[in-house]
């Protein structure tokens, strides 16, 4: 038969199919023979020729994506070291603030002691006066009324003030002393001590000296005839020695007063260096900074009379001005030498107030911030500079033309007030 048989036929479409497949292997892209037609682009099976341009500049991209994020690395490394070096300086402000807490409640501890010790002496002294006291109700009738009914006022003011300061003891001694109390109100407290005791002292001390006079005076006319009775004069001298100690001691009272005084400034100009408010002032600087204000739109003859009168009325002395440039507060070394200079020349005791001023060029907002901040300047060197219990704050007027021109108000002046 001329027919191919099926074998033939299996032969030859063998060979077909292999021709096929052989034909494919050659392309660029060979497509399995096992699809099954349809759109075979994008296949797993697909098989692509390199192109090495392309895989340079892959190349490229990603080692500058590299060294972008090594900068990113190293960027935040430094950031670490600034933050551990920040961590490091809190951690020694955190301690120094404990440190200043610390020094503060020391502080507060000694001025308590020392105030104990204080109402002790002043309790000594009362006992003593009252022993006076007893003398003198003992003391026989020497035949002068009038001396008689003055040491009988004296011997009930002596009594009076026994009660006063037995007050004030207790006073004292309900004073909370523990370091976490408000040292304002206990400061306070201490001020209005130390005012009445003042006040007590100068009065005992004036009455003292008025019946010291006349009992000398009883005394030579005991010894002229006037009274012959020679124990009456023996017991008048007794007691004119005894006022006598008596006053010393008051005397010796109030120079202690005194200096517990200039330690409670000390203490409050420790905390408010800057004071915002006169109540952190002690009464007579407050009284010098009320009278400075008055003198703003005077002429310089004006300010001049002004100073001395001032100066009387306050008990107060301008030790020093210092200058600053325009728009300045900071010191210069000659400035720091003369404050260290005038701390020397002060008293122990020594109080001062310290005044800042500034020209009328720019805002009268700005020209405040910039005479509180030459104060302030001052009165933390000065307080660097103390010694004993000097004891400096800082307050300021503003701008200012009372000085004459622009550069002579760019001052801060230094007031001790004794």
């Amino acid at each position: 038969m001329s027919d191919t048989s099926t074998t033939d036929k299996v032969v030859v479409g063998g060979a077909l199919v292999g021709g096929l497949l052989f034909f494919g292997f050659l392309t660029n892209t060979c497509t399995s023979p096992f699809s099954m037609g349809g759109d075979t682009t994008g296949n797993d099976s697909q098989i692509t020729t390199p192109v090495i341009a392309g895989d340079a500049t892959s190349a490229n991209n990603g080692n500058a994506r590299v060294a972008e994020l090594q900068k990113q690395m190293d960027a935040l490394k430094l950031k670490n070291r600034e933050l551990s070096t920040l961590e490091k300086d809190n951690d020694a402000l955190r301690a120094e603030g404990v440190n200043l807490s610390k020094t503060h409640e020391d502080a507060q501890a000694r001025l308590n002691k020392k105030i104990s010790d204080l109402q002790r002496q002043i309790d000594a002294s009362r006992d003593s006066a009252n022993d006076l006291q007893t003398k003198l109700a003992a003391m026989p009738t020497n035949g002068s009324s009038g001396l008689e009914a003055k040491i009988n006022a004296l011997t009930s003011e002596l009594a009076q003030n026994k009660t006063v300061n037995l007050d004030l003891k207790k006073q004292l001694a309900a004073m909370p002393v523990t370091p976490d109390n408000d040292s304002s109100a206990k400061v306070t407290t201490l001020e209005g001590t130390i005012k009445e005791l003042n006040t007590k002292n100068a009065s005992l001390t004036a009455d003292l000296e008025k019946l010291n006079q006349q009992m000398k005076t009883a005394s030579a006319n005991s010894e002229n005839g006037a009274d012959a009775n020679t124990d009456s004069n023996s017991k008048v001298k007794q007691l004119s020695d005894a006022i006598t100690a008596q006053k010393a001691l008051l005397a010796t009272k109030s120079a202690e007063i005194t200096k517990l005084t200039a330690q409670v400034n000390q203490f409050k100009a420790q905390k408010n260096v800057f004071v915002k408010s006169t109540d952190d002032l002690p009464d007579k600087a407050k009284n010098l900074l009320a009278d400075l204000k008055t003198l703003e739109g005077k002429s310089a003859e004006e300010v001049v009379t002004a100073y001395e009168q001032i100066t009387k009325k306050n008990n107060a002395d301008a030790k020093a001005r210092i200058k600053f440039r325009s728009g300045k507060s900071d010191l210069s070394g000659a400035d720091k030498a003369k404050i260290a200079e005038l701390t020397q020349a002060a008293g122990e005791n020594s109080y001062f107030l310290i005044v800042g001023y500034a020209d009328k060029t720019g805002s009268a907002a700005a020209n405040e911030k910039l005479s509180s901040a030459r104060s302030t300047s001052v009165a933390k060197e000065l307080g660097a500079k103390a010694k004993g219990f000097q004891a400096a704050q800082a307050v300021y007027l503003g701008q200012t033309d009372r000085f004459g021109p622009a550069s002579e108000n760019r001052v801060v002046e230094i007031w001790e007030i004794k």
